[in-house]
């Protein structure tokens, strides 16, 4: 089994990023939107790299605030 180092993503990673994006997807982020989370202060984006450093998954998560309701 392969072991994965769990990293968060940086501007720095947007070419592996987008292969690996381009890779994997039927329908793939375009570089300008993984460029947009990568600099977005809501989102966190982590990268899977294997034993070799290579980015071989990702997740892209957003912060989002509650909704509340007044009655």
């Amino acid at each position: 089994m392969t072991e994965l180092r769990l990293s968060r993503l940086t501007p720095g990673d947007i070419d592996e990023l987008t292969a690996l994006e381009r890779l994997g997807q039927a329908h793939p982020w375009r570089e300008a939107w993984l460029s947009e989370a990568l600099d977005d202060g809501h989102a966190e984006c982590w990268g899977a790299h294997d034993g070799r450093g290579a980015l071989v998954g990702h997740a892209i998560l957003y912060r989002l605030p509650f909704e509340t309701e007044l009655q």
